[in-house]
């Protein structure tokens, strides 16, 4: 029997948790390769992330561009369970905001196909029979018990499911993102 996951989501603008708005250095090709979990070709970029919105620096940055930005306490728990490429960036000065170097993008290149199609309500993507466009319940099947404990749902690479262990080990630090029950994820238009 397989432990329960949960979808993990990075903390948006409002949250009292500091947001990227932008980036350089990641071209759009990079972005998309990241969304998606393939990994991008050395050398990896030097990419810097600002500016930052108001709020405090979690180990979990969320970004404008989809992508996870962690901290080195994430990249440790996260190194060895599942397979990860980190980019390095760098993040804006904050006086006294307490953050020092180590923050990267995870690069996240698990994937787990595990959507139920016939019990799950969703739309899919007009001309892109492979792409959802918006989900209104999410159904998992059986997921595998060698997954990683953490990974994209193969199906919706926008989802990412953390397994229930490794999910109280991240909620553990400040900042670490959101955890939402599969049973009331939500995405895109729904």
């Amino acid at each position: 029997m397989s432990m329960p996951h949960a979808v993990w989501q990075f903390l948006g603008p409002g949250s009292g948790y500091a947001f990227a708005e932008a980036r350089r250095g990641l071209s759009d090709e990079q972005e998309n390769a990241v969304y998606f979990g393939e990994r991008l070709a050395e050398p990896l970029p030097d990419v810097t992330i600002g500016p930052l919105s108001e709020g405090r620096i979690g180990h979990v940055i969320g970004t404008s561009f989809s992508a996870f930005v962690v901290s080195p306490a994430v990249r440790a728990l996260l190194d060895p369970v599942a397979p990860v490429q980190f980019v390095a960036v760098r993040l804006p000065r904050r006086p006294g905001s307490g953050h020092g170097p180590g923050y990267a993008i995870m690069n996240l290149l698990a994937r787990v196909p595990c959507l139920d199609t016939e019990r799950s309500d969703y739309d899919r993507m007009p001309g892109h029979p492979d792409r959802l466009l918006g989900l209104r319940r999410l159904v998992l099947r059986e997921i595998p018990a060698d997954a990683p404990a953490v990974f994209h749902v193969a199906e919706l690479p926008g989802a990412i499911l953390v397994r229930a262990d490794l999910r109280a080990r991240l909620e553990a630090l400040d900042g670490a993102g959101e955890f939402v029950a599969v049973e009331d994820f939500t995405w895109g238009l729904a």
